[in-house]
């Protein structure tokens, strides 16, 4: 009795233990299911000017499978040069929109789709980018946006990480030192972070007298003041006129600000990195004996968040009988706003159809065959972020035609009809594939009882190929394709016209030397009495003739008998075969009675 009390309490011990092991575990176990993450290989490393080097991104997903993935990737276009971006090897099965990059913006972008079951692992290879380095500095690769969707039906954005890349461009040769003259007042944090307003100078006192022009301010990363931008770095560039011995340069939240970065020699640009969101006024001022002059002010405006998630729905379900399924699909941004939404149709392996819309309420979709399909929905803000968003539906189609009569097998060339039955009324299109191309061989009308005939009068082709027919009823809606047919189309004999000359003359021979020879045997008969000792000189010769004119017919006759059992006789070739067999009767009977007449006489 003890022992089994104390092996109870071992077993609690134990239970309990593993209890205490879950719960103490689970916290983990949520923070790391669903989760997804981009990164560069390599992420870092030394190159020198003029030598290239690739970069390739790479997802993992290694708790669910994941649908699709996008995103933006900038890089400093300044020192780097984009020479090939490749999509060799990558995990993608379908292109939404090819890699694409831009040299001036610096950016690269990619989006594709991965089918069922999807992907699931730690090292899938996107896209393979090649730079040249232009120029010695320190270089950066980051994401500016992107996602990575789940397979589970509502494409859930499962990205939670996304990783940079570091490079050192170095010069070949040892660069000689740059005079730099570091600014009275300049810091790290004031040049490369926005100063908070309230530590921001607001004096708007008018310049003194014969002090430099109001600078006139470009910026080539963000050209226009009134856009939305997603691009974390900035670059402006000024002209400097004549005896200007300073510039003071800020970057900061308010448009009525003073700079107080000082510049001495004056600087005529300025590169800023890591831009936060928001609203931003870049100030420039210059200084000359005669004192500072106006302040110009240049406005940014950068958005690097996405649109917020949404759901996309089907008013009448996901199984709709309309061809033109209505959804909607809206959501909110909270900086630039939506500017519009893409909308792609995906079929299977192919794109049905790419269509941009700036209303997201009950929005209609283009027609739709019948079938299963996928809805790919891109919300866009005005920076050019985007959120995507995918949703499986079928479009139910009426019921599918069936084919009554067609050929199975013709020869090249040749007409042939199909009839078959479907819905009271209807637009029948009859289908024609051949390898990877569908045909349309044409299209009929079904009667007030469904049935429907085509006659198919152009010169078909040699091969193998699948028949089908598919309908549409008066009000547009479609049926499902009927099953496919198989129809062998054979190829016509190329030689068959110098082939039936020489046996059409050879047929003629032979019935003019048959005849010939029954006309002669017939006159010999005759003259027997009085020429038997020539006629049989003629006649021994005649029948050698014969016999071996008889003995190329028979070869003639067994040629097309042994071509009729490897093949179907055409009507011509029946034709003849029949002939010569009853002129080569006919001369036989013909000449043996001559012959006993002959024994007669």
């Amino acid at each position: 009795m003890a022992e089994i009390k104390e092996e109870n309490f071992k077993n609690k011990l134990v239970k309990t233990a593993l209890l205490a092991l879950i719960i103490f575990l689970s916290p983990a176990l949520t923070r790391s299911v669903n989760a997804a993450s981009l990164y560069f290989s390599p992420s870092s490393g030394s190159f020198a000017v003029g030598s290239k080097f690739t970069v390739v991104i790479y997802v993992s997903t290694t708790d669910q499978a994941m649908n699709a993935a996008s995103g933006v990737v900038s890089y400093s276009s300044d020192k780097l040069e984009l020479v090939t971006l490749s999509k060799n090897g990558s995990v993608f099965n379908l292109w939404v929109a090819e890699p694409s990059f831009s040299q001036s913006a610096g950016t690269i972008n990619f989006e594709g789709i991965v089918m069922n079951p999807g992907y699931t692992g730690a090292n899938g290879k996107l896209v393979t980018a090649t730079f040249k380095v232009k120029s010695d500095g320190p270089v950066q690769l980051r994401f500016n946006s992107a996602s990575v969707l789940a397979n589970n039906g509502i494409g859930t954005n499962i990205l939670n990480k996304m990783g940079s890349a570091q490079f050192n461009a170095v010069s070949e040769e040892p660069a000689a030192p740059k005079p730099t003259t570091p600014p009275a007042a300049e810091t790290p944090k004031t040049e490369t972070k926005p100063v908070q307003p309230a530590k921001e100078t607001t004096t708007t006192e008018p310049a003194a007298a014969g002090v430099p022009p109001l600078p006139e301010i470009i910026s080539s990363s963000h050209p226009d003041q009134d856009k939305w931008y997603n691009a974390t770095q900035a670059k402006f560039n000024w002209s400097l006129p004549p005896g200007v011995t300073a510039v003071s340069l800020l970057l900061g939240e308010s448009p009525n600000a003073i700079p107080t970065v000082i510049y001495t020699p004056p600087v005529a640009e300025k590169v800023i990195d890591n831009l936060t969101d928001g609203t931003w006024y870049f100030s420039v001022r210059f200084k000359n004996s005669a004192g500072w002059g106006e302040t110009a002010r240049y406005r940014l405006k950068v958005d690097t968040t996405p649109p917020s998630d949404f759901t996309i729905k089907f008013v009448s379900g996901q199984a709709p009988t309309d061809i033109r399924p209505i959804v909607t699909f809206t959501t909110t941004d909270n900086l630039s706003g939506i500017d519009f939404y893409k909308i792609r149709v995906i079929n299977g392996l192919s794109v049905e159809g790419v269509e941009e819309s700036q209303n997201s309420n009950l929005y209609m979709l283009s027609p739709q065959s019948p079938g299963k399909k996928t809805l790919f929905v891109q919300a866009f803000d005005k920076a050019g972020n985007y959120t995507t968003n995918i949703a499986d539906f079928e479009v139910k189609g009426l019921e599918a035609p069936i084919l009554t009569k067609y050929p199975r097998e013709l020869i090249e060339g040749k007409n042939f009809a199909v009839e078959g039955q479907t819905i009271p009324n209807a637009q029948v299109t009859i289908w024609l594939k051949r390898e990877d191309s569908n045909t349309a061989l044409g299209k009929t009308t079904s009667d007030g009882t469904g049935r429907f005939s085509l006659n198919y009068t152009k010169d078909s082709v040699a091969g193998l190929y699948k028949l089908w027919a598919e309908a549409q009823d008066q009000l547009g809606q479609r049926t499902y394709p009927s099953a496919e047919y198989d129809l062998k189309i054979n190829p016509g004999n190329t030689f068959k016209l110098p082939l039936w000359a020489y046996n059409t003359l050879l047929a003629l021979a032979v019935l003019g030397v048959l005849g010939f020879l029954a006309i002669l045997t017939g006159r010999l008969g005759k003259r027997a009495v009085f020429y038997r000792g020539a006629v049989n000189r003629q006649a021994r010769r005649a029948n050698i003739a014969f016999t071996y004119l008889r003995n190329s017919a028979k070869r003639f006759i067994r040629l097309l008998e042994s071509a009729g059992r490897k093949r179907r006789l055409t009507k011509e070739e029946k034709i003849i075969l029949a002939n010569v067999k009853k002129d080569l009767l006919d001369v036989e009977t013909a000449i043996k009675k001559d012959a006993r007449l002959f024994k007669r006489n």
